[in-house]
């Protein structure tokens, strides 16, 4: 049931000849990030599938040996990875994981650190009442053995919603599309943020499943909604040092060109047509951008201006 670094072709053959739920489960989701289904040639293959999966698209598997093409419908896939923050800082900034939108269909989260606190004390956390009732939930659910449809997949039964849960739903969802409206909060982060209403259902479904309700409580809704915001605010946070730390690698290399320079300074035209790397070429709206930065940091300071009082060159500050 459980695979910590598969390839896409693994997983597909994996459901064909094992269990049709089944979970891509690692406390070192850095072998899975840095593997072969995620190297520079399967990279896009891998987030496509995965996307397909999470959305309970059949899977199709086309080749030209005998018996070796299939479709196969309901099957489902679990996927929870940790990393160090290094590589999650590295994952979440990658422009195609998140334009994908591959990441908007995980429920990111970093936890804060405990060292300091961790001071030892006599008892077994196995024996309180409420770890004892999980685990014994967990087995059941483990133990239990779902219909299987005709082809394999699952035959799954349909959860619905109760009449408050809907109306806490729409609420929520208003809520959230509002806030990705440009300017506001989670502009940034409209990817997973378009995502969090569907997310909310789901989590809301597994409260009802571990909680035995025949459809999904407005309590059951609220409680879902508290933590898929929560997941919202954890990448909201990355996603806002990401842009600080991108500004200030953007900052660092104009500073470094700058002070190979004879006399360390450069006109915005001089910026336009020699500046290094290449890419802070692409505009003066970028350029500015990144000197206001370092005047702010008090590293250059503005030499002349134009005829419209605008700074048009720049020295570093001795």
């Amino acid at each position: 049931m459980i695979c910590q670094e598969p390839t896409l072709e693994g997983l597909q053959k994996s459901f064909r000849m094992g269990k049709p739920s089944q979970a891509l489960f690692s406390d070192e989701g850095a072998q899975f990030f840095g593997g072969h289904a995620m190297n520079q040639d399967n990279c896009q293959k891998t987030i496509a599938g995965l996307s397909m999966y999470w959305d309970g698209s059949p899977i199709v598997r086309t080749r030209a040996a005998q018996g070796e093409s299939v479709t196969m419908f309901d099957r489902r896939l679990s996927i929870h990875l940790l990393v160090q923050p290094i590589i999650a800082q590295g994952v979440l900034g990658d422009p195609l994981l998140m334009q994908q939108g591959i990441l908007a269909r995980f429920l990111i989260a970093e936890a804060a650190t405990l060292a300091g606190t961790r001071l030892y004390k006599p008892c077994n956390p196995h024996e309180h009442p409420a770890v004892v009732a999980f685990h014994a939930k967990v087995e059941e659910l483990l133990a239990y053995e779902p219909a299987i449809a005709e082809g394999g997949g699952l035959d799954l039964p349909t959860l619905s919603l109760s009449q408050d849960a809907r109306q806490i739903w729409i609420e929520a969802y208003n809520r959230t599309e509002r806030e990705l409206a440009p300017g506001r909060l989670l502009e940034i982060i409209k990817p997973l943020a378009s995502k969090a209403a569907e997310n909310a259902n789901r989590i809301a479904g597994v409260f009802a499943i571990v909680e035995s309700t025949r459809e999904v409580t407005g309590r059951q809704m609220e409680r879902a909604w508290e933590l898929a915001s929560y997941y919202l605010q954890n990448a909201l946070r990355a996603a806002q040092l990401n842009e600080c730390n991108e500004a200030e690698r953007h900052a660092r290399e104009v500073l470094d060109w700058l002070r190979s320079r004879e006399g360390q300074r450069a006109t915005i035209k001089e910026m336009q047509r020699q500046l290094t790397p290449k890419r802070h070429r692409k505009s003066v709206a970028h350029i500015r951008a990144v000197m206001i930065w370092l005047c702010a940091s008090g590293t250059v300071s503005v030499t002349e201006t134009n005829s419209k009082g605008e700074p048009s060159a720049w020295g570093v500050v001795i």
